[in-house]
């Protein structure tokens, strides 16, 4: 890399976060100023403006992925996200929360996908771009959701006494 290019400037050498399901969110702090932009583009000009790259393994019951980026020194935080097929050169878009929205653009420093629908014991790359700016330091928070956790689907419950006759 350049003399302060992020080491994360590049897909093949994103930074791994580690990520359990139902435990809550993990924080990274990363910066993209003086990343490059991709080699491809997006509704959300990650081949425009300085993008990096980190990776999520998920776990085995990972079924809804949550991404929020905060405090980012640049007003308009954008986040993407591509499962590997095999490699870096063949990633897919994912499309993000249930609106499967192709990216997303922040504002005043902060952006938010939650709720997007991932696979189990998948690969999964996170984009982090600056839409109209250099880019600077920010928050990065992942967390995953199990299918067990979604929702219930049968609970049995015994009624073993009532206040009221009835």
């Amino acid at each position: 890399p350049l003399q302060g290019q992020p080491v994360n400037d590049i897909c093949e050498t994103a930074i791994e976060i580690s990520v359990v399901s139902d435990l809550g969110f993990t924080c990274i702090t990363g910066n993209n100023f003086l990343a490059e932009p991709e080699a491809f583009n997006n509704g959300c000009g990650i081949g425009d403006f300085p993008t990096v790259w980190f990776k999520v393994n998920t776990d085995w019951v990972a079924a809804l992925m949550n991404i929020h980026v905060k405090n980012a020194e640049f007003e308009a935080p954008t986040i993407t996200i591509f499962r590997l097929v095999s490699d870096c050169s063949a990633l897919q878009p994912v499309g993000l929360t249930l609106s499967q929205l192709p990216c997303i653009v922040g504002s005043a420093g902060n952006a938010e996908a939650m709720g997007t629908e991932v696979g189990g014991g998948e690969i999964y790359y996170i984009a982090i771009s600056s839409l109209n700016h250099q880019g600077g330091a920010f928050d990065l928070c992942v967390s995953t959701v199990g299918n067990a956790s979604m929702c219930v689907v049968s609970r049995d419950i015994e009624i073993v006494s009532r206040s009221e006759t009835g």
